[in-house]
């Protein structure tokens, strides 16, 4: 920048900051593209799997009626998939309205922990529920990060590992929810990402 006047080093210093971010954005998008593909991929190759094995052959009613159920669990998992990311598209747009009721900490847990604990029993994982405390909370939205930090959790944990699902009242009138693992953490450098 020295050999620019000093008039124009101010605007010089804010466009290469604004090219910065751009450039920075565009990554982010990119990255949030390939991941949601990724995601996406898995709950579509299984119902397609499924579909070419049950159609494969005459099959019994029996074995027609679980593939229906198995496809259930993957339309659903693509259905909380839309709904998160409808959700983050209007908070993005400040249009996510948020509906606060009382909730009684310890159904809402129980309500999130059921959706895991089929795969707890076939992976050998603990899922342990502990504490007690009510909140304040927008239930559709306090089950969705709990889903994500359960769903997080679970893939990071090796078999015969533990979850747990913590809920804790503090003095200020605070209730603070935690979900830890026996997993293998997170590397530090991954942090500045931890949220997007």
């Amino acid at each position: 920048l020295g050999r620019w006047p000093a008039e124009t080093r101010q605007v010089i210093e804010g466009y290469n900051d604004l090219a910065a971010r751009l450039h920075e954005s565009f990554q982010r998008l990119s990255q949030f593209s390939a991941d949601l593909a990724h995601e996406l991929r898995t709950p579509l190759h299984n119902l397609r799997l499924q579909s070419d094995v049950i159609l494969s052959r005459p099959r019994k009613a029996a074995d027609y009626k679980l593939a229906l159920l198995n496809a259930q669990d993957e339309y659903a998992r693509l259905t909380r998939m839309t709904e998160s990311l409808l959700w983050v598209a209007r908070a993005e747009n400040g249009s996510q309205s948020v509906q606060k009721v009382h909730t009684d900490g310890l159904a809402e847990r129980e309500a999130a922990a059921k959706l895991f604990k089929a795969q707890a029993k076939q992976r050998g994982l603990s899922l342990d529920l502990s504490g007690q405390a009510s909140a304040e909370v927008d239930r559709g939205l306090l089950q969705m990060t709990l889903s994500n930090l359960l769903a997080n959790a679970f893939a990071h944990t090796p078999k015969g590992g533990k979850v747990k699902l913590q809920a804790a009242k503090f003095a200020d009138k605070g209730t603070r929810i935690t979900v830890t693992d026996s997993g293998e953490g997170m590397d530090p450098a991954e942090l500045p990402w931890v949220f997007d």
